[in-house]
């Protein structure tokens, strides 16, 4: 629009008022009207603000911590973005965004630290993941196939047992303990 059509329309519009109280009005009418479109999002409305581990998509800096608006959650989730993790327990965030745990590990109390299976759980050979408590637990290769077949935390001989599947190896549970043949002792 060129300067004569604008006066114009500014005295038109103005009904004896300014150019200049006539532009003032337009553009509050037009700021009132973006931000009531907008809801008022991402233009300081006040609400509850939530911590969300953000995927950048960068090599180098894959995640950041920011804070959202709860309205703002919903994206975040789609878009694959950790919503409230808790970086105590949170394997994949690890007292912080981004911070994984290793393989076999868990996150306690912010921590990457070995897991520690139970009696009967499966296990990996190589790693040391069974717990250690008042009597040995270790992962046997050669676990029974009517225990499932594959490595799993157990007890060696003289261990305490509920049944065979606690014992490693050939070993059976007789009367509460592994025992390697149970017709011998």
């Amino acid at each position: 629009m060129h300067g004569t059509g604008f006066d114009r329309l500014a005295r038109e519009l103005a009904g004896g008022r300014s150019r200049r109280a006539v532009v003032k009005t337009l553009a509050g009418t037009t700021a009132g009207g973006l931000l009531a479109a907008l809801g008022g999002r991402g233009a300081g409305a006040a609400g509850e603000r939530v911590r969300v581990c953000h995927m950048t998509g960068s090599a180098t800096n894959p995640f950041v911590l920011i804070e959202v608006s709860a309205d703002a959650v919903p994206e975040h989730r789609a878009h694959g973005d950790a919503i409230e993790p808790d970086f105590a327990t949170n394997s994949a965030h690890c007292n912080g965004c981004g911070k994984v745990c290793d393989p076999g590990q868990a996150c306690l109390n912010g921590s990457c630290q070995e897991a520690c299976f139970a009696l009967g759980a499966v296990c990996n050979p190589t790693e040391d993941q069974c717990c250690q408590d008042e009597e040995q637990i270790a992962c046997a290769e050669d676990a029974a196939p009517e225990c499932g077949g594959v490595p799993r935390c157990c007890r060696p001989g003289d261990g305490s047992c509920s049944n065979d599947c606690d014992c490693c190896g050939l070993l059976v549970c007789v009367s509460g303990s592994c025992d390697n043949d149970p017709g011998t002792d």
